[in-house]
């Protein structure tokens, strides 16, 4: 019988075998990568996504939306019943936003306050049920990127090994800095006003650090982060202290046995403490050699670190999305980056990898919630904005950096 079919293939017209021959790779490649292969082709870049605990993930299509971007500052406003999102990085430009957009029922709303704080990317920002307002800090500004002389032989950026090789020296300005400033800001926003807060002490300037309110200290926890990382930044970039904003004003701590200092950690609200999982203790860029992702998971109690040993986790990562799932205390985890150097060893790494899984925090272990090649779900991604949104009981995801976006990568 296959004989038979290998000689009625071979009569047809080259056109027809053409076709033929291209729908059954389609057919075997949809077996391998399921709904990703889907995803890929109909990619956006600017695409939101609920994720409901029975139906787990469906795909939001809303006009207006955000633009492309990641690394966006998101929380949920109980009182407005509605997600904020600020800034993050833009796709396309490498530049910090400075815009503000609200999620509710009916999809996303621009919100135009008169005032705003800069663009910021990896700005920290969490619901202060105390306040009734969301506080933001830090966040880096648009890089200062060196400035490439041109027309001049050899000064093109080349692709090699699916990475950027900038051009050689000779062709930078070197007095134009490449390092990207961050910023040790304090603002609030509720009613849609955003307030520029003036508090007595604050933590130095970072980006990508954690920020989680506490119920049982009723403060907001911040943990972490990184400062002035040029591309290849290393472990002494990376901060490790920790801060609790109360009453208008911001407290060093000084817990015994804290995380290994990191930028870039998922931090979620539990009713038992905020729980910290993975981020970069250096190197965080995409693609640089030297990144190195954690899969460590703590929590943070009351007045102290604690370190939790999980029966099952999450590979290592940094940049995942990362959000309560409601009141019962689970946390939900997408994506995320694959960190370079130790974490491919022989392989090498001239991209760092992203991750397309889902995991749940029960309380007590992570748990593997993805279900299937053919069940819908974002693609792979990075630096994804997502938070539980409270008035329909489903998290919300939104936007990040994906292979589609060369640019990042």
């Amino acid at each position: 019988m296959l004989a038979r079919m290998i000689r009625r293939f071979s009569r047809l017209h080259l056109a027809a075998r053409i076709v033929i021959a291209v729908s059954i790779a389609m057919v075997v490649l949809a077996a391998y990568g399921g709904w990703q292969l889907v995803a890929w082709i109909g990619a956006r870049g600017n695409d939101t996504w609920v994720y409901e605990p029975s139906h787990g993930w469906s795909e939001r299509s809303t006009n207006p939306s955000p633009s492309m971007r990641t690394d966006a500052a998101i929380a949920y406003d109980p009182a407005r019943q509605k997600l904020v999102l600020f800034g993050g990085r833009a796709t396309s430009a490498y530049a910090s936003l400075d815009d503000t957009w609200s999620w509710d029922v009916q999809g996303w709303h621009p919100e135009r306050p008169a005032l705003h704080p800069p663009a910021l990317a990896g700005a920290a920002m969490a619901y202060d049920p105390l306040g009734k307002r969301m506080i933001l800090f830090g966040g880096q500004t648009t890089p200062q990127q060196p400035r490439y002389v041109a027309p001049q032989p050899g000064c093109q950026v080349t692709i090699s090994g699916g990475q950027k090789v900038p051009p050689p020296a000779s062709c930078v300005t070197a007095s134009e800095p490449t390092n990207s400033p961050e910023a040790a800001d304090t603002w609030a926003y509720s009613d849609g006003l955003w307030t520029k807060l003036a508090p007595s002490h604050q933590p130095p300037a970072r980006g990508g650090a954690a920020l989680a309110f506490d119920a049982a200290s009723s403060r907001m926890i911040l943990f972490g982060g990184s400062v002035q990382i040029p591309a290849g930044g290393g472990p002494e970039n990376m901060l490790g202290d920790t801060w609790a904003f109360e009453a208008g004003d911001w407290l060093l701590l000084t817990p015994e046995g804290s995380p290994a200092p990191r930028a870039h950690s998922g931090f979620a609200e539990t009713p038992a403490g905020p729980l910290l999982f993975g981020g970069s203790a250096g190197g965080f860029l995409a693609g640089s050699g030297d990144g190195q992702a954690l899969g460590d998971t703590w929590r943070w109690v009351g007045s102290r670190w604690e370190k939790l040993a999980p029966s099952h986790s999450p590979d290592r990562r940094f940049s995942p999305g990362m959000a309560s799932s409601g009141p019962g205390g689970g946390v939900l985890l997408f994506g995320g980056q694959l960190g370079c150097g130790a974490d491919h060893g022989a392989r090498g790494c001239s991209v760092s990898p992203l991750l397309d899984d889902t995991w749940k925090w029960n309380g007590r272990d992570w748990q593997s919630v993805d279900q299937g090649a053919f069940t819908a779900k974002p693609r792979w991604r990075s630096g994804a904005s997502m938070a539980y949104f409270g008035a329909t009981g489903v998290v919300v995801l939104f936007g990040g950096q994906d292979p589609h976006q060369l640019s990042l990568l």
